[in-house]
């Protein structure tokens, strides 16, 4: 039962008099509400698991051209609306218009016009408070009372070409339905609109968040929409060879493992697992299950393998390591490989810290380069013959955002000269130059590796607000020993000693968070943290550790955002034969011909290494590679 009064009854668009009336007001449209209904998820058979699926197809497309009207055109007249969704000045408000884009793209009807997308303006309004409560249903709710309904609680499994007959018993309530999406769409666009007029980016400056949306993630949901569209083309023979690899060494894994135990153990089963630790070898309960038992998840294992040097829990870890890396990579990437020959991934950009998700598949979290030693990324390769791929990778881009938030001065002296930052961090720590730092680094010296190893894993763990237990655990892992707290610490406070600047940093935002309640990338998005003055000691410890990871964070997403849009908008780069494939954390990759790779990647590197109007305090490095497979560029 709905108790909202104003919503207005749909009109089902069904006749060639309604259809030229419907287009003629939707012509007309300031601001038109778009949405569409489709066959839905794909599942694979193999997993169970529902995905979006690239070809879906639209049923109906629901239209709300103003505040009194609301249409459902079924798809049979989608055609007749081509003039108004393919038209520049009909302003379209969708929620996630990805999504939309691509069903409409299915149907051979490609939507123009400047989107406004009420998806990412209720994320740019709220990223805190809101987190997870961006949908269209929750934002009905919230913003105007509407108890808005979860399609599958109305319509379960029923066959979506079979319920949008007008014969169907359960039609009314689909008309209903699939008529509201896009007139509530249409109403929170404008309130948000005015919402994110009223919020200024920068104190005495006439820039709002709605200037920001206009400008700048707009531009960013066409050209994710683009990526998505075009794709990465995937060797399926390369991931064959890898998921055979894969198979072998967990045998190997597990035969070394049943010998060590004296009895066969299953590495996956949680029990066993368990039983083998808490009960036979009697290790330290380190955390317990909801359940009350003894934890062994990768946290308790990790702790063991690096901590207490227990080889059983390495050789668990390494299997499923490498049963994550047959499974999630080799294997599930070969089964998302459409008929293209490419992989389809759907990006998020709405994570609270302003960087990209990816999903089905996630192509951010591939293995890195540095211990690919499988060389997934080398399944990704180029559309075909006399192609290439332009990987190009932003260098220590947390590193220098970092320098140019502290205003630290040998932090920003050292890049600027060029030099490595964690070689720099422990020649300091050590008292000796960069010279000798640099040769007893080549020469592979086990006490500069170590200090060196230590300085980066702070470094990085200062941008990710990671403190001594985190660090100790990392570097336990990385150095082959147990390193204790205190000793992490220790490398704690002698980097902090090196660049007092970043401690300063850390106590002047943490003090600003507390006083306006938000902090601010260098693009001026807003970090709110509304349990920054929690009396709750863990909720405000995590809006500190925010406070000062999202600066960081978030302007290095920004900068990647800015140059990926500049060379995705760049008609220059697009004539040489370039499009842009992915975007993974700070790196992007572009597809295009041999002949003119070189200029491309000239034009790309340009962008990258400066995205803004003014170059940030210390350069930007991004050193573009043309190579034959994704693998080859690290």
């Amino acid at each position: 039962m709905r108790f909202v009064t104003d919503i207005p009854q749909p009109t089902y668009v069904d006749t060639p008099e309604r259809v030229e009336r419907a287009v003629r007001h939707c012509m007309a449209a300031s601001m038109l509400g778009t949405d569409t209904e489709t066959l839905g998820k794909w599942k694979n058979e193999d997993t169970k698991k529902a995905h979006h699926n690239m070809n879906d197809q639209v049923v109906v497309m629901g239209l709300s051209p103003d505040e009194e009207t609301r249409y459902l055109v079924p798809r049979v007249w989608l055609n007749a609306f081509r003039p108004v969704l393919e038209c520049e000045k009909v302003p379209k408000a969708l929620h996630n218009a990805k999504f939309d884009m691509h069903r409409f793209a299915n149907a051979g009807i490609a939507l123009r016009g400047p989107i406004a997308d009420g998806l990412v303006m209720d994320w740019l309004l709220d990223e805190d408070t809101r987190e997870n409560r961006h949908g269209l249903k929750e934002c009905g709710r919230d913003f105007f009372h509407i108890p808005m309904r979860e399609y599958n609680d109305l319509f379960g499994k029923e066959d979506p070409n079979k319920i949008s007959r007008p014969d169907h018993p359960l039609f009314e309530k689909y008309l209903d339905y699939s008529s509201l999406d896009p007139w509530v769409s249409r109403r929170l666009v404008l309130h948000h609109a005015e919402k994110l007029s009223q919020v200024q980016v920068w104190e005495g400056q006439a820039w709002s968040l709605k200037d920001h949306y206009w400008d700048i993630e707009e531009p960013q949901i066409n050209c994710l929409w683009e990526m998505e569209r075009s794709g990465v083309t995937i060797d399926t023979g390369h991931l064959d060879g890898v998921s055979r690899a894969l198979a072998d060494e967990m045998g190997q894994i597990a035969y070394e493992l049943n010998r060590i135990v004296g009895e066969p153990i299953n590495p996956n089963s949680v029990p066993q697992v368990q039983a083998l630790f808490f009960e036979k070898m009697g290790l330290p309960v380190r955390k317990k299950t909801d359940s009350g038992a003894p934890a062994a998840d990768e946290e308790v294992l990790s702790y063991f393998a690096n901590q207490m040097q227990v080889k059983e829990a390495q050789l668990i870890l390494d299997y499923r390591g490498a049963s994550k890396m047959k499974g999630t990579y080799a294997d599930g990437l070969a089964k998302r490989v459409w008929r293209d020959g490419r992989v389809h991934t759907t990006y998020n950009p709405t994570k609270v810290t302003g960087r990209l998700s990816s999903s089905d598949p996630n192509l951010q979290n591939l293995p890195h380069p540095d211990w690919d030693t499988h060389c997934i990324r080398a399944a990704f390769v180029p559309d075909g013959s006399g192609q290439s791929l332009i990987c190009v990778d932003y260098s220590q881009l947390e590193m220098r955002v970092l320098a140019c938030a502290s205003g630290d001065p040998k932090m920003a002296d050292a890049i600027r000269s060029g030099l490595d930052m964690h070689t720099f961090a422990a020649s300091q720590a050590l008292g000796i130059t960069y010279t000798e730092a640099e040769a007893r680094k080549k020469a592979k010296d086990k006490d500069f590796s170590a200090m060196r190893t230590g300085m980066k894993r702070v470094g990085f763990g200062i941008v990710f607000g990671a403190q001594a237990p985190t660090i100790s655990n990392q570097l336990s892992g990385e150095l082959k020993r147990p390193v204790s707290r205190e000793e992490a610490q220790e490398y704690i406070d002698r980097y902090l000693g090196i660049f007092p600047g970043i401690r300063q940093y850390m106590d002047t935002y943490i003090a600003t968070a507390k006083v306006k309640g938000y902090v601010q990338t260098v693009g001026g998005r807003f970090r709110r943290l509304s349990r920054i003055r929690s009396h709750r000691f863990r909720e405000r410890s995590e809006a500190e550790r925010q406070a000062i990871n999202a600066p960081i964070q978030g302007s290095a997403a920004d900068i990647v955002k800015k140059a990926m849009v500049a060379c995705w908008m760049d008609d220059y780069l697009r004539s040489l034969g370039w499009t842009l494939r992915m975007q993974i954390h700070d790196e992007l990759v572009f597809n295009g011909p041999d002949e003119t790779a070189v200029e491309a990647s000239q034009v790309i590197q340009a962008y990258m290494e400066h995205p803004f109007t003014e170059d940030l305090v210390v350069p930007l490095t991004a050193t573009p590679l043309i190579v034959k497979t994704w693998f080859d560029a690290k």
